[in-house]
């Protein structure tokens, strides 16, 4: 990932319900992109039902193609700080023998943005598998979290 993204903040204390601990800034220099056990997505402003109920769609859609092995995004929990959206995330148990732990971490952020934005891929018949909604306001995704 690259320099810092404005909007994104640097650190993210979790409460100890959620395991403790601190997230940080995926884009920051030296961020470990190998051995974080929660992924978060920073967005625009504050998070709303609609807009929780479309990301955790989208997450859910782009999971499988990069972390084979890591229990999928509704087999964990998912929790909302502020402007943050935390899933349970355990990058040590994907499974690979293709791309690095770092790679498919790039790949699975780029994914979340893109269908976020955009809904999945066109399929041949037409439709979509997460179809963006169109009648609410969704915030946009400013950048990721890891912890």
């Amino acid at each position: 990932m690259s320099a810092p993204i404005a909007g994104v903040p640097t650190t993210l204390p979790l409460p100890l319900w959620r395991g403790g601990g601190t997230m940080h800034d995926a884009s920051a220099p030296g961020a470990d992109l190998t051995s974080y056990r929660l992924l978060g997505v920073v967005l625009a402003s504050d998070v709303d039902e609609d807009a929780l109920t479309y990301l955790e769609q989208v997450v859910g859609y782009a999971w499988p193609a990069n972390m084979t092995g890591v229990p999928r995004i509704g087999e964990g929990r998912v929790s909302v700080h502020g402007t943050v959206v935390v899933f349970d995330a355990d990058v040590r148990l994907r499974q690979s023998r293709t791309r690095c732990r770092e790679e498919a971490t790039k790949a699975l952020t780029e994914q979340i943005r893109q269908y976020y934005r955009e809904g999945s891929l066109l399929r041949r018949d037409g439709t979509r598998l997460v179809d963006r909604p169109t009648e609410i306001d969704l915030p946009e995704v400013v950048g990721f979290m890891i912890g």
